[in-house]
């Protein structure tokens, strides 16, 4: 699993909502994926940023792996944070997906109303913050 921290120049950040049959409801995510057979997760990762948000990678950093959940599964997730270009004009993102750019303040928000909570999702905000980047500025 990749999960992608993206900034863009202006500082907004791509998040992305989609329905998710498990818990029968729509969720706000980061963009996200699985890695394809063979692929590497650098390229699993701007594939996905491209595909969900519209957007080019201009520089990707891996900033950790976690595991998922440890009583359950033996999954886990990469964590990437890019600096990425403003939305290409017109690009179509994958289907069943709506993308929003959105200001580090309105990210936090989210997360303290619950609105964003995907737990790997804020792991990959941490592990950000704990590597120095500033994506909350």
């Amino acid at each position: 699993y990749i999960s992608i921290l993206a900034r863009t120049p202006s500082g907004m950040i791509p998040v992305v909502r989609q329905f998710r049959p498990a818990i029968e409801r729509y969720t706000w995510e980061l963009p996200a994926g699985l890695n394809e057979l063979g692929e590497k997760p650098e390229t699993t990762a701007i594939r996905e940023l491209k595909e969900e948000a519209g957007v080019e990678t201009n520089v990707i950093k891996y900033i950790g792996t976690t595991f998922i959940d440890t009583g359950r599964l033996n999954n886990h997730a990469q964590m990437f944070y890019v600096e990425c270009s403003e939305p290409i004009p017109g690009y179509k993102v994958e289907k069943g997906i709506e993308t929003k750019f959105i200001k580090p303040e309105e990210l936090k928000q989210a997360i303290i109303n619950s609105e964003f909570d995907q737990q790997i999702h804020i792991a990959s905000l941490l592990m950000a913050t704990l590597h120095g980047f500033k994506w909350d500025r």
